[in-house]
């Protein structure tokens, strides 16, 4: 199951891992419904890599505000605390493993 990441828990959440990909969305995006299943993918595939979180941001204002969301459905890259990659929108999931395979390299 993935990481739901909440205000309460978002430090917390952030310092566990170095690497690691967070998946903001809203319920009344369709987009958002068309990447959920690519971004369960990559956790199936990473999860013994990094972390994949998701964040609603429908419920999770502050954080959206704090990470500057303006659309849904967009994906953060994070590495060691710090922005290293972000996409807004649908891409398919070679997209974010291209973005995941520059921070091992």
């Amino acid at each position: 199951m993935l990481k739901t990441i909440t205000l309460e828990n978002y430090e917390k959440v952030l310092s566990t891992k170095s690497t690691m990909l967070l998946y903001f969305w809203s319920e009344s995006c369709g987009a958002s419904r068309i990447l959920t299943p690519v971004i369960h993918r990559l956790h199936m595939e990473y999860d013994d890599k990094l972390l994949v979180a998701t964040i609603n941001i429908d419920k999770e204002l502050e954080l959206s505000k704090l990470f500057q969301i303006k659309s849904t459905p967009a994906v953060y890259i994070l590495n060691n605390g710090k922005l290293i990659g972000k996409a807004i929108g649908v891409k398919p999931g070679a997209f974010y493993r291209k973005m995941l395979k520059k921070v091992n390299e």
